[in-house]
């Protein structure tokens, strides 16, 4: 009885700090928060601190899970609107420097990433959010500063529809 006690208490102890252990790691991988954010257990998918080129394939990968509501595999231009007026509404709508007056509108924005068709695919979104990042890395150094950061924020922004964020 002893040897099954200490077996017993051995095993919750290791679940627990295995559970313990996948929560620390979940805390801090950009896939985990990721997949938080699309399920609605974290900030939006914007909130995803972009500094290298894997966090900006990921913060396309969360937005395009994100936007595309009816999960078909591909995000129209409706839903690109009302993702893109959520993200309006988190971000608070302030501008993030000079850019942001030069932020397009819904439909250019869509248009853009969608290659001129009727959905924006995965891969679309993803080669949308490296360009940003090519652009805003002005040291080409394949990282992120402060600065670069705020011109990768205005190089993603969209004008949001006023008709949908009231």
């Amino acid at each position: 009885m002893l040897k099954s006690f200490m077996f017993g208490a051995s095993a919750i102890g290791l679940v627990s700090t295995a559970a313990l252990a996948e929560q620390t790691l979940a805390e801090k991988s950009p896939a985990a928060q990721a997949t938080a954010q699309t399920s609605g257990d974290a900030a939006t998918p914007s909130a995803i601190a972009v500094t290298t080129r894997d966090d900006a394939r990921t913060l396309a990968e969360t937005q395009f899970l994100a936007a595309d509501v009816n999960v078909d595999g591909g995000v129209d231009k409706s839903e690109f609107a009302a993702f893109s007026a959520d993200a309006a509404k988190t971000a608070g709508n302030k501008p993030a420097g000079e850019l942001a007056v030069s932020a397009p509108s819904v439909d250019e924005a869509f248009m853009s990433i969608a290659k001129g068709d009727a959905k924006i695919t995965r891969q679309e979104m993803i080669d949308a959010r490296m360009k940003s990042f090519d652009a805003a890395d002005g040291n080409k150094d394949k990282a992120l500063d402060g600065a670069e950061q705020a011109k990768f924020a205005a190089l993603t922004m969209v004008k949001a529809d006023a008709s949908r964020t009231q």
